[in-house]
């Protein structure tokens, strides 16, 4: 496991110019993504207010 450890290190090491921007590239395609997400939940979260808020004006006027 040790031999394993060293090997990666010596790698990450050895190729830091390409490791560096892949791992920089990988990160900024997760923080869009995760932004995505968010926009996409707050999107729903105002829908169904605004649905909620539809119902409770209709079913409270009869």
């Amino acid at each position: 496991m040790a031999f394993q450890i060293n090997e990666i290190i010596n790698f990450l090491i050895y190729y830091q110019f390409i490791v560096i921007p892949v791992l920089g590239g990988f990160t900024s395609f997760i923080v869009i993504l995760t932004w995505y997400q968010v926009r996409q939940g707050w999107r729903f979260y105002f829908s169904k207010r605004r649905l909620i808020k539809q119902l409770q004006g209709k079913y409270f006027e009869l």
